[in-house]
């Protein structure tokens, strides 16, 4: 079982099968940041986690991103692969940050990061 801190600020969750295994693996995000200490945490972010065919996951993959709400695994290019595309939002005082990003895979458990917003 994983577990992540309440200070992490888990926002979301979902499986999709990265690896092609046929097992479940997790697309988790933390970003979470509406509490009293508006500060940048690089534990926030985009994780993709690994499953062992047991149910016990390995963490693969983590992208950092400040705010991050939630994560989709969809194949956005059309190359056969899962893709993630994600969204954030993180509010410091009056400065307001909205990112969207789409994260294509790149072959070999690589990942590229574009911005759009």
């Amino acid at each position: 079982m994983l577990r992540w801190p309440p200070s992490y600020g888990s926002s979301y969750f979902e499986l999709a099968d990265f690896n092609g295994d046929g097992f479940a693996d997790i697309v988790y995000t933390c970003g979470d940041n509406a509490d009293f200490s508006p500060v940048l945490k690089p534990y926030h972010g985009v994780y993709i986690y690994l499953n062992d065919g047991h149910n016990s996951f390995r963490p693969w993959y983590f992208f950092p991103i400040n705010g991050c709400y939630k994560a989709v695994a969809r194949d956005f290019d059309g190359d056969g692969d899962l893709d993630l595309a994600a969204i954030a939002f993180f509010r410091i005082s009056v400065i307001s940050r909205r990112r969207v990003l789409c994260i294509w895979r790149t072959g070999a458990g690589g990942f590229q990061a574009v911005q759009f917003a």
